[in-house]
């Protein structure tokens, strides 16, 4: 779940809610075409803000909740990483329940939690992000050699 109580549309400045749902009414759809269409158009609509503008935006979310330790964050990270893994069960058919939260939803109450972490930390993920995928990616082209 998006925790945002800001202006700027119905989830504050993490997104709109329309931009979310049309998402998730994608991810939902089991035509990859579709799928990578709407992706594309949901990209061309939305400004490319960088992984620190988001970690600001999330920290001027923050300051209307109660301050919460690194300890209690990471518990709430835990628990919206459940409620991810439920989502993408009912999405893929494995599990039912009453109770359906939108992929995209979930992963945006994923991120709500990391960017707070990293805010807390003063982590620029830009670049440790960065670093980690270049890390991955000659992790990867290593494996195809010795292949």
């Amino acid at each position: 779940m998006c925790h945002s109580s800001e202006a700027s549309g119905p989830l504050g400045p993490l997104g709109s809610a329309q931009w979310l749902d049309r998402g998730a009414h994608a991810c939902s759809d089991r035509n990859s075409r579709d799928r990578d269409r709407l992706i594309s158009d949901l990209g061309a609509e939305r400004p490319r803000d960088s992984l620190s503008q988001w970690t600001a935006r999330t920290a001027s979310v923050l300051t209307a909740f109660p301050s919460w330790s690194a300890e209690v964050r990471c518990l709430d990270l835990t628990e919206e990483v459940g409620e991810l893994a439920r989502a993408v069960l009912v999405a893929e058919g494995r599990k039912c329940t009453d109770l359906e939260e939108p992929v995209a939803q979930a992963l945006c109450g994923v991120l709500f939690d990391v960017f707070a972490l990293a805010q807390q930390y003063q982590v620029d993920l830009d670049v440790q992000y960065g670093d980690q995928l270049a890390a991955r990616r000659s992790s990867r082209a290593g494996q195809r050699r010795r292949a």
